[in-house]
């Protein structure tokens, strides 16, 4: 241990990287939650929107000479 000099300078190196802005950060939090909001509509709540709309059953007579038991 005698061999480590103590008086030797300890250079810190600091990264200069660009900082980010904090309206730039906000920015995109808010792109990404539109865009999983958006992911949940189409997966979720889309499908389910056009279940109203559509007869549930086909009525006997609208058959049009298809055969029933198929």
């Amino acid at each position: 241990m005698a061999d480590i000099p103590t008086a030797a300078p300890i250079t810190v190196r600091r990264l200069n990287l660009p900082r980010l802005r904090f309206a730039k950060i906000v920015a995109s939090l808010v792109a990404i939650s539109g865009l999983v909001g958006d992911a949940f509509r189409m997966a979720h709540v889309d499908p389910y929107i056009n279940l109203r709309r559509q007869p549930k059953v086909v009525p006997d007579d609208a058959l049009d000479g298809r055969d029933p038991t198929w």
